[in-house]
């Protein structure tokens, strides 16, 4: 896909993030709001406008004029910290995060005298070739490399190591040792696909592994699998909803689990079925500490969520059950 559809698929994501976050704005700007000689206009704008009224401009105006993009983009990492704490934005810092690696990746278009002139039409003399076998599935792919480590199977050619910390997400991906199972289903991004792998070494880790067509072969892509991994991890650890604000089965045990994440005990004794059985303790509270949501089921007003949660005493998968009483969830057991 030629650079300037992609650079327009982006700006079109990044317009109806803003709009589904009810931050797009009907009315333009001031004059005196484009008066800024800081970063991002941070002294006359919001970062949501600066998104609207900057960003999406000057990316639809460099399509329009056929230009050329710049080299570089931070939109991504400046975004994580702005939107730090603002739990709906986490498809946003994605959004922003992918758009940083396509402008460190794209082609730029050759000058020309005449932006107009089409390119030259190049007759085929080649011979046809042979047909190709078909591709590996992706799946099958993901899980060969995670058992293997084989380096046949990483893209020759890599997307530009992602600008925000995964610091992590290398961790993980250096120390993990074996592949454990697939969890979920491939899901689109863009030239590429991501399949959630469980990864193993001292207990489990998610990584969340990133696959691009090389010569009609999918590969993994080693810097968009650490960017992708890294982002999970950072929404994971800031973005809790649905499971931490809503009162369904999953929602009551993950806020039962973030309770004992941050030693509350009393708070975490109302959502048990029983409230004189034991509390269970976990972490020390460091950064990378997590509890990961992975699957539920219900059936007959019970309900089983399996959760990961890791620690630096090793990491396990939990089940807990629950159990449904006058309308309400309550946590059985672990």
């Amino acid at each position: 896909m030629h650079s300037y559809a992609r650079a327009e698929q982006f700006a079109q994501r990044i317009e109806q993030e803003l709009r589904s976050l009810d931050m797009w704005r009907t009315e333009p700007l001031p004059a005196s709001a484009f008066n800024s000689n800081q970063a991002f206009f941070a002294d006359t704008m919001t970062f949501f406008q600066w998104l609207q009224f900057v960003l999406l401009v000057r990316i639809r105006e460099v399509i329009a004029e056929k230009g050329q993009f710049p080299s570089q983009s931070q939109v991504g990492a400046y975004g994580v910290r702005e939107l730090d704490g603002f739990t709906e934005a986490g498809d946003l810092i994605l959004v922003l995060s992918e758009f940083d690696d396509f402008i460190e990746g794209v082609d730029q278009p050759p000058e020309s005298d005449d932006p107009e002139e089409p390119a030259p039409v190049i007759e085929e003399t080649a011979p046809v070739p042979a047909p190709r076998e078909p591709p590996e599935p992706p799946l099958s792919i993901a899980e060969r490399y995670w058992r293997t480590r084989d380096l046949h199977l990483l893209h020759s050619q890599p997307r530009a190591r992602p600008s925000y910390d995964v610091q992590l997400a290398e961790r993980v991906l250096d120390t993990a040792t074996g592949l454990v199972e697939l969890l979920g289903d491939l899901a689109e991004i863009p030239d590429g696909l991501t399949v959630t792998i469980l990864t193993a070494e001292r207990g489990s880790w998610l990584v969340l592994t990133a696959l691009r067509l090389e010569n009609g072969q999918w590969r993994i892509d080693m810097p968009l699998t650490l960017g992708h991994t890294a982002m999970m991890f950072l929404r994971q650890h800031h973005v809790h909803p649905p499971y931490t604000e809503t009162n369904d089965a999953r929602g009551r045990a993950m806020q039962f689990w973030q309770h004992i994440a941050n030693r509350n005990e009393r708070w975490a004794r109302e959502l048990l079925a029983e409230p004189e059985a034991e509390i269970p303790a976990f972490g020390d509270g460091q950064m990378d500490e997590f509890i990961w949501y992975l699957d539920h089921t219900e059936a007959e007003g019970t309900a089983t969520v399996r959760v990961l949660i890791n620690t630096h005493q090793g990491c396990r998968t939990l089940l807990t059950r629950l159990v449904q009483r006058d309308g309400a969830w309550f946590v059985l057991s672990y």
